[in-house]
């Protein structure tokens, strides 16, 4: 898109052009200069004939400017997929849609209740997407999706890879670090931001994503430091606020061994209080005794709540970069 100056008054032009721009406008073929946007999302697949995919609920669906696609659907190019229909603020949404019925985190929670998801159905309580089969061409699906067909037909035994209409959800009721598709591309370098609620640190999360990249791809993460998760975990007191603790550090460095012999390393981010944290930081903590770790429930970030994750995220980042030596670290794997 190109730069904008926004002036009074043309808020509402603008989000009107971010609102409108298609997925596979967000790619130059002539001259791309940038990152390749993966948007992952989950295939609802609860009927599926597949055992694997019936019983975690589901399969990582992309969305990206060139392909569409995964692997229980096959892959499609952007511009085909939905007659070129799919805009970047539906991808984003779409990604993130968090309360669906036949869903869960890492495919797992209330949600996945046959009851419960039916009742979500019927009242259409969802945040989903419903879109085209990647091999279904434009224009041969007999009608646009509505509440009936496929919603309630579909909740009857219509959620599997061969339906014309497929059900895309939060890219996290699969794997919500968002790695799986890197592994599947044998990417070299992976840094990772873990910023889910875990306030008992089980890092859930975590344990699919390593489960997922062995039993899918064959490749093998481990960490470098025995015990490495606890250095993430706090057990130190801290200064401020009282009677809170605060952990070693917030990363750790794996090693990823990947099917073929390649090898690769995993640089894992977790939002966790850490010592030398500004000062706005340990003040919102101190009012706030669940910070890092408040319910995604709440979708309506006040300004201090906001800057507080994100001073707590640069921090963290640039502890990363400086104790890593970032720099050189991207040379090596260059080289």
């Amino acid at each position: 898109m190109p730069n904008t100056v926004v002036e009074d008054g043309a808020e509402e032009a603008v989000g009107t052009m971010a609102d409108a721009a298609r997925l596979s406008e967000m790619f130059d073929a002539t001259g791309h200069r940038g990152p390749y946007h993966i948007i992952n999302t989950n295939l609802v697949l609860v009927n599926s004939p597949n055992r694997r995919r019936r019983t975690r609920g589901g399969d990582s669906f992309i969305l990206s400017p060139l392909y569409c696609g995964g692997e229980a659907t096959g892959w499609c190019k952007t511009k085909d997929f939905m007659d070129d229909g799919m805009t970047l603020s539906t991808a984003m949404a779409t990604s993130g849609a968090a309360a669906n019925p036949n869903t869960g985190v890492g495919g797992v929670g209330v949600t996945r209740s046959p009851l419960v998801s039916a009742l979500m159905a019927f009242f259409n309580i969802r945040l989903g997407y419903w879109a085209g089969h990647p091999r279904v061409s434009a224009g041969s699906t007999p009608h646009s999706p509505n509440h009936f067909r496929p919603g309630l037909y579909d909740a009857l035994g219509g959620y599997h890879e061969n339906s014309p209409f497929i059900h895309l959800s939060d890219g996290g009721h699969f794997e919500n670090l968002a790695i799986y598709e890197l592994i599947r591309r044998r990417v070299r370098l992976i840094i990772c931001c873990d910023g889910g609620a875990d306030a008992n640190f089980k890092f859930n999360d975590l344990a699919n994503a390593i489960n997922r990249a062995e039993v899918d791809f064959g490749a093998r993460i481990t960490f470098r430091e025995q015990n490495a998760l606890s250095s993430m975990t706090p057990s130190q007191p801290a200064d401020f606020p009282r009677q809170s603790l605060v952990s070693e550090r917030g990363f750790l460095v794996g090693d990823i061994r990947y099917r073929n012999g390649d090898e690769g390393t995993l640089i894992l981010l977790k939002t966790t209080m850490i010592a030398g944290l500004p000062l706005a930081v340990q003040r919102y903590k101190a009012t706030h005794s669940e910070f890092p770790d408040q319910s995604t429930a709440d979708q309506f970030f006040d300004e201090g709540q906001f800057e507080a994750y994100r001073q707590l995220g640069y921090h963290i980042a640039d502890c990363m970069a400086k104790d890593l030596d970032l720099n050189k670290l991207i040379a090596d794997l260059e080289a």
